[in-house]
Formats: structure tokens, sequence, C-alpha cells
């Protein structure tokens, strides 16, 4: 096994993950009409145009006719971060927390952070959706995908989380050059809600524990996270 490498001791800014943001692997899902509007992605390097591209897949959704919302983001590897608080921008109609950031500052005590930089959440100008949502969540959750969940947490009204455990690792990275051609990334940061609580490691756990992707599920043409999210927005 290798071994972890220590932080090193001054912050630096984080290296941003490549875009395959929330909503890239999941949808959105109106309850009433059953359409499903999947969220696509550019692959372009320049993050303004995956920006313009998620925007123009939002102006799509039928936001004011929407009564209940499904977001499934268990087959999702994450992206970038700002792409995932546009989503949560269209579901608020005040600003809040989304979580507060915290990095490493010294290799010799894991106690010591930066000072905390709190993420906030403006509601979008625009057509927005304040209603019940539900979140589809597994251990294929990860990265992005994580810090979007958590976002939506804080949200008002809280959506509810159904699945499995998300995988746990939310930091971006922190890079570094070494001799001869050698580079090495590590997760240098953490992600707290109000009350100081991290989920690394452990991964945000769901309100409603289901089968995700089984193979007993498929073998059944099966879906019970969805179900399960069909049936408490319906309530």
């Amino acid at each position: 096994m290798a071994e972890q490498a220590r932080p090193a001791a001054q912050s630096a800014a984080p290296t941003r993950r490549a875009a395959n943001c929330p909503g890239t692997s999941g949808g959105a899902q109106d309850r009433t009409s059953r359409d499903r509007h999947v969220l696509p992605f550019t692959d372009e390097e320049s993050y303004a145009q995956w920006e313009a591209a998620l925007e123009a897949a939002l102006d799509k959704i039928p936001w004011t006719r929407l009564s209940g919302l499904v977001l499934d983001v268990r087959v999702n590897g994450g992206g970038a971060d700002p792409l995932g608080l546009r989503i949560a921008s269209r579901l608020t109609d005040r600003p809040y927390t989304a979580y507060t950031k915290y990095a490493r500052n010294d290799p010799d005590d894991p106690t010591r952070f930066t000072r905390g930089e709190p993420i906030t959440i403006r509601p979008h100008q625009g057509p927005r959706f304040t209603g019940p949502v539900a979140v589809l969540t597994g251990g294929l959750t990860i990265s992005a995908a994580e810090t979007f969940t958590q976002a939506l947490m804080a949200r008002t009204q809280a959506p509810v989380r159904i699945g499995q455990n998300t995988q746990g690792v939310f930091s971006d990275t922190l890079d570094r050059a070494l001799p001869k051609g050698w580079q090495f990334s590590l997760p240098n940061e953490e992600f707290r809600t109000a009350d100081g609580t991290t989920f690394d490691g452990t991964g945000i756990p769901p309100q409603h524990r289901t089968p995700v992707f089984t193979e007993e599920e498929f073998e059944q043409g099966r879906d019970s996270a969805l179900a399960k999210a069909r049936e408490l927005l319906r309530r």
C-alpha cells in the first residue's frame, strides 16, 4: 500500500475538477408529466462554455409547472462544484450557505486549517422551483456530485435523500511537482455543514435506505429508490 503524502505547509489554490457536473449522469423528473430532462455537459476546456451549456439546459426545464422534483446522482463522477451550485440556485428563493470550505495549512498538525470560506447559493434571477425535492444517491455519487448533495441539504425545504451513502470524497486536489517529472495530488480540504460536520470517508447517508442498481433490482426491472421518491413526493 502506498504511503499517504502529507499536505504541504502552505495553503494553495486547489485544482478544479473537470466538468462532469451533477446532472450529467442523472436527471430532473417532473412527477406529474413524467418527463425526464437530462442535463448535458460539454467536454470543451472552457469553463465558460460548460456554464453556458448547463444554463441553456436548465432553461429548458418547466420549473413553474413542477409539483415535485427527483434529482438522480447515483452514478455521477463529479466535476466542477460551481456548476452544482448553479443547479441549486434554481431550487431556492432565498440565499443560504451551502457549506464552508477549510484547507489544511500545517503538515504537522492535522487540526490546523485556514479560515473558513462560506459558499453561498443565491437564487437564480428567473423561474425557480421551491417545492419538494428528492435526491437519489449511491456509492458512485462522487466528488462534486457529493458537494451538490451537501449543498441541497441546507435548502428550505430540505430534500429527502434516498438510496445509499455517497462515496465520501469531497476535496479538490492540491497538486505538487516532484523531480524527474513526477507529480502528485492530495485532498487537503474539508467541506463542513453549519454544525461543523464533514462526510469524508463515510459519505452522506440517505434518510431512506434502498438498494441501488443491484443485480436483483435489474433482474426484476425494479428501481426501489425512484419508486420511494415518487411515493414520498406524492404525499
